[in-house]
């Protein structure tokens, strides 16, 4: 089966191209970016982090697998997301900056998107798919792993900063939240997340965080909600509801009305 690398590790026509693109976003303190060479060590570190633990039976012992770069690589994501989130959206909580910050990193979300986008499927090493379906997101994040161990974490931050300005706004579209908070979108009677869109629109326009009060009315045997939601200033009554949730759903959605 034909894979990136042969048993050598000697990478397909277009290997050497690939990586001077991925590091043409790195600035260095002169301003330039680095140029990769064939045989230079920068050249080899970069091959090392195609090598999964699922490529060693393929290629044989000897060589040292990615595991370490990967390990700083999601670190990196990680941190360089929370700040990309704190900088754009300032005046939300951290419930919001942790949700959208989850979608950036997540294995089966952004960063399954960005190893897509780099074409890294062209350079697995191995049979393809042998590594599961966090193959191409590990490789993703050992390559930032590199990035960080050849040229410092400043330039490799400013890198991450600069994908997460082009990609972050379609993966907030694609992934809009977070595993157990789409679980109970799915359980709600409302298929839009009211709450969670005008959240989203407070956080975008500076806003401060959407306040919801709650009151109980009916006999206590059948008791039906009412809710206010208030953003900023405005203040919003939303209709009678079943429970409390729905409510708050109500009231959101007409202040998004």
């Amino acid at each position: 089966m034909e894979t990136g690398f042969d048993i050598t590790l000697t990478p397909r026509p277009g290997f050497l191209e690939f990586v001077q693109d991925f590091v043409n976003r790195i600035h260095l303190p002169d301003g330039s970016s680095p140029v990769i060479r064939v045989r230079d060590n920068a050249y080899k570190t970069f091959v090392q982090a195609f090598i999964c633990r699922s490529s060693i039976p393929f290629i044989g012992q000897g060589h040292e697998d990615n595991k370490g770069f990967e390990l700083i690589g999601d670190a990196l994501l990680n941190v360089s997301a929370c700040v990309y989130m704190k900088n754009c959206y300032p005046q939300a909580g951290v419930r919001f900056w942790t949700g959208r910050k989850q979608c950036m990193v997540a294995n089966g979300q952004g960063l399954k998107d960005l190893a897509e986008f780099y074409g890294l499927h062209n350079w697995i090493i191995g049979p393809p798919g042998e590594g599961g379906k966090k193959q191409l997101p590990n490789i993703m994040e050992s390559l930032i792993g590199v990035l960080c161990e050849l040229y410092s974490f400043d330039a490799t931050d400013r890198f991450l900063q600069s994908i997460f300005k082009e990609h972050a706004d379609t993966w907030f579209t694609n992934y809009p939240l977070e595993g157990q908070n789409t679980r109970k979108r799915v359980r709600s009677k409302s298929p839009v997340n009211h709450k969670e869109k005008l959240s989203d629109m407070c956080a975008k326009y500076g806003w401060g965080n959407p306040r919801y009060e709650s009151s109980q009315e009916g006999p206590p045997h059948a008791p039906t909600f009412r809710a206010v939601c208030q953003v900023g200033e405005c203040k919003v009554c939303g209709n009678v509801a079943s429970t409390k949730r729905e409510a708050e759903q109500d009231a959101a959605s007409q202040m998004l009305a």
